[in-house]
């Protein structure tokens, strides 16, 4: 999806947050109420942008310990793109059988690719190698908070 659909998307979803909550907190506290519902949306989407990696990583279970040869992959990945150690996502194996791989950013970060156990054990070592180099284009995307990379 273009960035540009993204954005109006994500203007019209936050205009449509903060008209909900101006109109309730202005018809139950008048001008004070107003002010404080729009200050607890900014507080809470401030909150939820800044939290939506961890948030993500604690719903799927991931383990932050990965599996060392996947952690070498990685490494191997990085030295390939010419990037730095430092801008290198975090590595988390989901456990489960199915194939999973996933991105996730939170504002500020890293990144972080989530990557099934299943989906580890069926791919070849040059098979892993261009998945992790998606995934990590897809974490150094502007903007992306939480992408999947693939799911079958």
């Amino acid at each position: 999806m273009p960035l540009f659909s993204l954005l109006l998307r994500s203007i019209y979803l936050l205009s449509a947050f903060f008209l909900v909550a101006a109109s309730l907190g202005g018809a139950f506290g008048g001008l004070r109420g107003l002010i404080a519902a729009c200050g607890l949306v900014v507080a809470a989407l401030v909150f939820l942008f800044v939290r939506a990696e961890h948030g993500i990583l604690e719903i799927y279970g991931a383990e932050a310990g990965t599996q060392p040869a996947l952690r070498r992959t990685l490494e191997r990945v990085m030295t390939e793109l010419g990037l730095a150690e430092k801008d290198q996502p975090r590595l988390s194996i989901l456990a489960s059988p199915s194939a999973h791989a996933l991105v996730t950013r939170s504002w500020g970060s890293r990144g972080t690719i989530l990557v099934s156990q299943g989906l580890a054990g069926y791919l070849t070592e040059e098979e892993l190698r261009e998945l992790l180099r998606s995934c990590v284009g897809r974490s150094r995307s502007r903007g992306m908070v939480f992408r999947t990379a693939c799911a079958w």
